[in-house]
């Protein structure tokens, strides 16, 4: 990028979005550098947010009424993958993640260091925030029951 710039991901986007937003009213990023993943240069564009979904990508007209953040000096980017996560047992804890979503991470894979998988019949079920797990399955059943903001897989 050769200048220093702060990066908007779309994940901290949504955020703003959230934030106070009424159902089905617009947000625009106006005047933002995209990055868009497919290693192309950055382009000048605007995003439009509708609820939590990006609906428009580029020249992007406000309308009366959408909510506007000024995106200049900004890059907006997708989500990071965090490709050596630790968060294994955190997400049961805190399942908005709110560490990793604002900084633009929005995958996370898992199994760096013990599994949450235990080795079945060697050790004992795993137990983390009065939530218990005999496979990897299971931790991945009793994450999702918890709820969590980032995508998560393990190899």
């Amino acid at each position: 990028m050769g200048t220093s710039k702060r990066i908007l991901t779309a994940a901290f986007a949504l955020i703003l979005v959230a934030a106070g937003r009424a159902a089905d009213r617009a947000t625009i990023i106006t005047g933002a550098d995209l990055a868009d993943g497919s290693g192309a240069p950055l382009r000048r564009a605007n995003v439009r947010f509708v609820n939590d979904r990006i609906v428009a990508v580029g020249d992007v007209t406000p309308q009366p009424g959408d909510a506007l953040v000024d995106g200049r000096g900004l890059v907006v980017a997708p989500g990071f993958i965090d490709i050596h996560s630790h968060s294994d047992y955190l997400l049961l804890e805190d399942g908005d993640a709110q560490s990793k979503i604002r900084q633009g991470v929005t995958t996370e894979v898992l199994g760096e260091g013990r599994s949450v998988g235990p080795n079945l019949g060697q050790l004992p079920p795993r137990r983390v925030a009065g939530k218990s797990w005999t496979t990897i399955a299971g931790y991945f059943e009793t994450l999702e029951k918890s709820g969590t903001s980032v995508n998560v897989a393990a190899p």
